[in-house]
């Protein structure tokens, strides 16, 4: 089990995470990076005064999943109405794009993660859309792309996904 204070409570630049493993080889691996990230005091301790206030843990747990899933769900619905393919779940802080159609191929036909670039900087000046490009997150198949759907209003979510729609719809048809 990873778990990230982070993403989970909303708390970026608190790095802090937990890792829960039996695999020793894993443990080994964390125990000597362990040296290298240490979590300042006082990071810790915040942590600690919120952890510890179990009725303010179980409140923002339930309303954290909630409010994930009820934004997961318009997300989903308005990439389906724009025809825009993702890869469905039940709730997350991201929604993983597949815009491989989009990609550009070189003289020989083929797309690489070049290909996947120009696409990014093709969406940030046509769509106006900023998207974190899959390449970043290990991705190894140019066209995917990762979009962050927790940390902007619904407003701004709808004018996000209708511009990458419009884009999209205008040029996978080329």
């Amino acid at each position: 089990v990873l778990w990230a204070a982070s993403k989970d409570f909303g708390a970026s630049g608190f790095r802090m995470g937990v890792l829960h493993t039996k695999n020793e080889e894993i443990k080994a691996v964390f125990r000597n990076l362990g040296v290298y990230v240490a979590v300042p005091n006082p990071v810790q301790r915040g942590l600690q005064h919120i952890f510890e206030d179990l009725d303010f843990m179980q409140y923002f747990v339930q309303e954290s999943s909630k409010r994930l899933a009820q934004r997961h769900q318009l997300v989903a619905t308005l990439l389906e109405q724009e025809g825009i393919p993702f890869y469905k779940s039940r709730a997350g802080l991201f929604v993983w794009l597949d815009l491989r159609k989009l990609l550009l191929s070189d003289h020989n036909g083929d797309v690489s993660l070049k290909s996947e670039r120009e696409l990014l900087l093709r969406l940030r000046d046509d769509a106006r859309v900023w998207l974190a490009p899959g390449e970043s997150f290990g991705e190894t198949t140019p066209g995917y792309f990762r979009m962050c759907v927790a940390q902007v209003d619904d407003s701004s979510i709808r004018t996000a996904i209708k511009r990458l729609g419009h884009y999209y719809n205008i040029n996978i048809s080329n």
